[in-house]
């Protein structure tokens, strides 16, 4: 078995595209506030994973590394409004980076 990799063992990178949940307009890590990680990484004890992917931010945010994080399909001004209307978990970040 190898040892796993930490970001600090490939740095320098140019950008970091962190986990962005439901998304926000493309921001940096910088400029991530509570109100921000609760709109992309909902706290929902249903959902136990969404609490470590807060504290990975947190993390990443401490460790001064150039992260952005990524709309999701509600935030596209090319998607219409009438295809995001009632939707659940439609588009999020990370299917959009896909």
């Amino acid at each position: 078995m190898t040892n796993p990799h930490t970001i600090r063992d490939i740095l320098p990178v140019d950008i970091i595209v962190g986990p962005s949940g439901y998304g926000l307009p493309l921001t940096n890590i910088n400029d991530i506030t509570e109100r921000e990680l609760s709109l992309m990484i909902p706290l929902d004890e249903s959902v136990p994973v969404n609490e470590g992917i807060r504290r990975v931010i947190e993390l990443m945010k401490s460790e001064g590394l150039l992260v952005y994080f990524t709309p999701g399909v509600i935030h596209l001004p090319t998607v219409p409004f009438y295809r995001k209307a009632n939707r659940m978990d439609m588009g999020t970040a990370d299917k959009v980076c896909s």
